[in-house]
């Protein structure tokens, strides 16, 4: 399970810019890693945006993390899919389809008010779009914004957009070569 590994998710969170994150299914990696994203320190600057393939994913996950945080969907956990927002003004970890995470890249590259992004279940298809094909263009954007600049989206080094990327597989051992 990811939580074991909590201690060492939330060290590379806190050091790495982009973070790639595999478990197997049922690990806890849609519930874990907005939670260890916030014991980082993340979450304070701006939201944790949490992709999902579809719209009741999307759904299901907010309400469930919400649950297991003890708060309501829409006080510290909400999400966002195509005709439908449940967000508070305390949200720090919001829930949304890739499509609409492409949508805001596209709008605003900066990413004005989100201080992390979780790609999660990046085999799936969702939003009429392979979720494949739409989970790389969104991290492509990011990262052709990372290569351009040197730091992701904002302008000051010590502003970081950390991207945790996780897809259903075994956990790797520590040299990250699979070992």
């Amino acid at each position: 399970p990811i939580a074991r590994e909590g201690d060492r998710i939330i060290e590379l969170i806190r050091n790495h810019q982009v973070v790639v994150i595999a478990g197997e299914t049922g690990s806890g990696k849609t519930t874990q890693l907005p939670k260890l994203c916030l014991a980082a320190g993340r979450g304070v600057a701006g939201m944790i945006g949490c992709t999902q393939p579809r719209r009741i994913a999307a759904r299901s996950a907010a309400r469930r993390l919400a649950a297991l945080s003890g708060t309501r969907p829409g006080q510290l956990v909400g999400h966002t899919v195509r005709g439908d927002r449940v967000m508070g003004p305390g949200v720090r970890v919001e829930f949304a389809t890739t499509g609409v995470l492409l949508r805001r890249l596209l709008a605003d590259p900066e990413l004005t008010g989100v201080d992390a992004v979780i790609l999660d279940e990046v085999h799936h298809a969702g939003d009429g779009l392979s979720w494949g094909e739409a989970s790389e263009e969104a991290f492509g954007m990011a990262a052709r914004r990372l290569c351009l600049t040197g730091t992701p989206f904002r302008t000051k080094p010590d502003e970081r957009i950390p991207f945790v990327r996780y897809e259903e597989d075994s956990f790797e051992g520590d040299d990250g070569e699979g070992g």
